[in-house]
């Protein structure tokens, strides 16, 4: 219901958008044409642009044939053989939107790089698996994350000695 004064047919609507390399933005989206103009963005403290990041979305593969999206951040100088931290969540499938980190900027701006994967993205990508491994869901949910380490999507050298992982 509106109350007077208040209108439904604005030509706007107001949206929160965060990536990996930006953080939280209040943004103003103007329906008819798709434009959008920031209102409001957290402060970053410090010296940072988002355009010194790059985010990609990689895929790998699980032993279970199931496909699993990694959402990756990393400087956009980044060279190949830079070392990466490897975060897998998603365990009784629940899922975890890529998000913008100022704690993360310290291991970013030293040259890491910085991957989640997102080991049962959705419901309806995995659910159905966890009643069959409940009583062993934690070595699954390693046992996919880590099957996204090697992924060959990513090309990293030495990745035994540059890679650590961690998960909730």
């Amino acid at each position: 219901m509106c109350k007077a004064g208040n209108s439904n047919t604005s030509p706007q609507v107001r949206l929160r958008y965060e990536s990996l390399n930006r953080p939280a933005e209040i943004r103003a989206l103007t329906l008819v044409d798709g434009s959008q103009r920031v209102l409001r963005t957290t402060p970053v403290e410090g010296q940072f642009s988002p355009d010194d990041y790059q985010v990609q979305r990689l895929w790998a593969v699980a032993d279970d044939g199931a496909r699993i999206p990694i959402s990756l951040i990393e400087p956009a100088n980044a060279k190949g053989s830079s070392p990466l931290y490897l975060y897998g969540y998603g365990a009784y499938g629940a899922s975890m939107d890529p998000w913008f980190s100022h704690a993360r900027l310290s291991l970013l701006q030293r040259g890491w790089r910085f991957a989640i994967a997102h080991v049962r993205w959705r419901r309806g990508h995995g659910r159905a698996l966890v009643p069959a491994r409940q009583a062993g869901a934690q070595g699954e949910h390693l046992q996919a994350t880590l099957s996204a380490a090697p992924s060959n999507s990513f090309t990293w050298q030495d990745r035994q000695q540059q890679l650590a992982i961690a998960g909730g």
